[in-house]
């Protein structure tokens, strides 16, 4: 599980809270032929996690 910043205070997670985002962690956005990720696949990269990490 990756935290994200969403406000929450509560120590512990619901099951209203869990919400499944599908997300790849890679170098590229590009994905390959072979590739079928799902349609509300989000992706970060290495420009992006630097944006986050200053988050």
């Amino acid at each position: 599980m990756i935290e994200a910043k969403t406000g929450a205070t509560a120590n512990v997670i619901w099951k209203d809270d869990a919400t499944v985002i599908p997300l790849v962690i890679r170098p590229s956005h590009v994905v390959g032929r072979a590739c079928t990720p799902p349609p509300d696949c989000r992706s970060i990269n290495r420009a992006n996690m630097k944006e986050h990490k200053k988050a």
